[in-house]
């Protein structure tokens, strides 16, 4: 896939860091990254994306590489596959703009919906983006939605206050501390936003409807006993470091 001529950032203010942790995602990560940059530049907001290679086997280094090429784009490569969590934490650290997101390389997440949370942040410090039943059902198979089901319920036993997520995630970076998180899995996502209620007495969370789409390429790695098992040890995990504070 080709891309408009080497574009020079202007002088707008850094505002979000898209972090996209990816392994693995040689198929669809610079189609995912094309479509980041060309959404916010269209909504002229100022940003940087900040690659994160989980320790690929396939191209994705290559192809991060060639896409660092251009000054809004940086790569943090971790040297062997070390789960989402390490890549999150990996990409806050790298990250220097007022707000972070995390975008999967998969493309299911049209950074479009992500340039919607952003016009949707005034008041808030972090804005959840919802993906409704009907549509997270059509996109993923019967199997992920079930296995889905199931880790919610585990996690609403052990943490009956958390806030609910199953979307995209965008927060002020300043409320983010990475090296407090424990988590190894995307349930980072849900353990970032717990640990900022619990700390911050008027943490404003705000909700928003977002579309989801098929994978563009690869395959998932969500739907499989292995990853429940690291789901389900990251909620405890998180219940034991609450215990011992």
């Amino acid at each position: 896939m080709s891309e408009s001529p080497l574009h020079i950032p202007s002088e707008r203010p850094l505002s979000v860091s898209v972090i996209v942790p990816s392994y693995n995602e040689e198929a669809c990560l610079a189609e995912t990254v094309f479509e980041i940059r060309s959404s916010l530049t269209a909504a002229g907001i100022g940003f940087e994306i900040v690659i994160v290679d989980d320790g690929s086997s396939d191209a994705t280094p290559e192809i991060s590489e060639d896409l660092s090429q251009r000054p809004d784009t940086r790569v943090h490569r971790l040297e062997q596959n070390s789960g989402m969590g390490a890549a999150m934490r990996a990409g806050i650290q790298a990250a220097r703009g007022e707000w972070i997101c995390f975008l999967p390389a998969d493309g299911q997440f049209p950074a479009t919906e992500l340039v919607k949370l952003y016009l949707k942040r005034d008041g808030a410090d972090a804005i959840a983006g919802e993906v409704s039943v009907r549509e997270r059902a059509q996109a993923d198979d019967l199997l992920r939605v079930i296995l889905s089901k199931g880790l919610r319920f585990s996690m609403r036993l052990a943490h009956p206050r958390m806030p609910k997520f199953n979307g995209i995630l965008l927060v002020r970076r300043s409320l983010v501390i990475p090296m407090s998180l424990v988590g190894a899995t995307g349930f980072v996502h849900l353990e970032i936003l717990d640990r900022i209620r619990r700390t911050k007495r008027d943490f404003v969370l705000r909700y928003e409807p977002i579309d989801l789409k098929a994978r563009t390429g690869g395959t998932s790695k969500t739907a499989n006993v292995k990853t429940i098992l690291a789901v389900t040890s990251d909620i405890l995990r998180l219940r034991k470091s609450y215990w011992l504070r």
